[in-house]
């Protein structure tokens, strides 16, 4: 019993894994509640199985056994999986044949667009441009242009005969009762999450950012201010982050200077993680004529960079009392010593009691003792001995035992 119970459990953990983004440096996953998804056919079970060991090819065995069944419940989940699994296999020919079946049979499955993404993965290791480029069809690029025209026209005229009947084969489904579409169309009463058109053009675009980034950093930027969501747009800014190219920093630092004020929350977030130089400076520019928002954000990401310089500038300046506070105690998280003990040589009286939180943070049991011992103002010298009672070093023990 137990055992049959860790097979399902771990069935349902392969199912929400569907497949890495390669553009988007993550993993896509498919939620797929058990409830919603309904009991697994015994192939379908054992495929799962099997694709949790990384048994691709006995996988792919039970997948093409289940297709064979004109009974199995979840036709158009098992091509997609069968896709996976030649993937992974070195199959990409077929994958990419199961997948282009699973969009026919299956136009309107949860399922196609985790195969889409799939399809996209596979391009990219295949260095299929091309396919890539169809992904982006709302703003097809100059240079794919001037090759397709040359020698093209010939070759796209028979792909399209084809497609087009086959597209009107979708709406013709009503007539015939008697197809698997039916039990595919009803899945979804408490659908999965699926990839979102736009997800898939970010991913298809990120791919492309290896060969043709003079022409992805103006479409992602497009993208960053037309879509609806500010996740979707995170996720275009995450591509741009990663670029090492001078057009997707300026992209970057435009966005977090003029785009809407939660999307220029998200450019500055992932301006964390970019290793372009001077990138400090860029954010204190961006924090100098930004909202209260965006500045707290620019707070947050100098402390995850440990630029403790850029917040001391920010902690010596800052009017508004909590923003500079905040950009104290990032100082410490940064373990910015010597400019906090400069910070507090320098300091208000109501700027003392911040610092010594920062020093508590950074660990600094000697400038702790420092404060505690020199001080003038009773109230400081007490916040210190208190803080040195939670570090309990060494040096903070032996300080306190003199006390005594």
């Amino acid at each position: 019993m137990r055992d049959a119970t860790v097979a399902t459990n771990r069935r349902r953990n392969i199912v929400r894994v569907v497949v890495s983004a390669l553009a988007l440096a993550a993993v896509v996953s498919l939620a797929v509640p058990a409830e919603a998804a309904g009991a697994d056919s015994q192939r379908l079970a054992r495929a799962k199985d099997y694709i949790a060991d990384e048994q691709w090819a006995r996988a792919a065995e039970e997948l093409r056994a289940a297709l064979q069944d004109p009974k199995e419940p979840a036709p158009d989940e098992a091509r997609f999986w069968l896709a996976h699994s030649l993937y992974h296999l070195g199959r990409a020919a077929e994958a990419l044949r199961t997948i282009e079946a699973l969009e026919e049979k299956h136009p309107k499955s949860r399922w196609v667009s985790p195969a889409r993404s799939l399809r996209i993965e596979i391009a990219y290791s295949l260095r299929r441009d091309d396919m890539l480029w169809s992904f982006v069809a709302p703003a097809p690029p100059a240079p794919p242009a001037p090759p397709t025209p040359a020698v093209a026209p010939v070759p796209p005229a028979p792909p399209a005969p084809p497609r087009a009947p086959k597209v009107s084969v979708p709406p013709a489904p009503p007539a015939p009762p008697a197809p698997a579409v039916p039990p595919a169309a009803p899945a979804p009463p408490a659908p999965p999450a699926v990839i979102s058109d736009i997800d898939l053009r970010i991913q298809a675009l990120s791919s492309l950012m290896r060969s043709h980034a003079e022409q992805v950093i103006p479409i992602l930027r497009e993208l960053v201010y037309e879509v609806q969501s500010t996740e979707e747009a995170r996720r275009a800014l995450f591509v741009l982050a990663r670029s090492d190219r001078p057009e997707a920093r300026s992209t970057m630092v435009e966005v977090a200077r003029k785009g809407p004020e939660s999307i220029r929350i998200a450019a500055v977030r992932e301006m964390s993680y970019v290793g372009w130089p001077d990138v400090n400076q860029e954010l204190l520019i961006v924090y100098s004529d930004g909202t209260p928002g965006v500045r707290r954000q620019v707070v947050r990401t100098l402390g995850q960079r440990g630029s403790s310089e850029a917040l001391a500038e920010i902690g010596g300046k800052e009017a508004d009392r909590e923003l500079r506070d905040q950009a104290i105690i990032m100082i410490g998280r940064a373990a910015g010593r010597q400019q906090l003990r400069v910070l507090y040589d320098s300091a208000r009286p109501d700027v003392k009691e911040p610092v010594i939180a920062a020093f508590f943070n950074a660990g600094s049991d000697e400038d702790l003792i420092r404060v505690a011992k020199q001080d003038a103002d009773e109230a400081m010298r007490r916040l210190a001995i208190d803080r040195l009672r939670l570090l309990d070093t060494d040096k903070a023990r032996a300080f306190l035992a003199s006390l005594k």
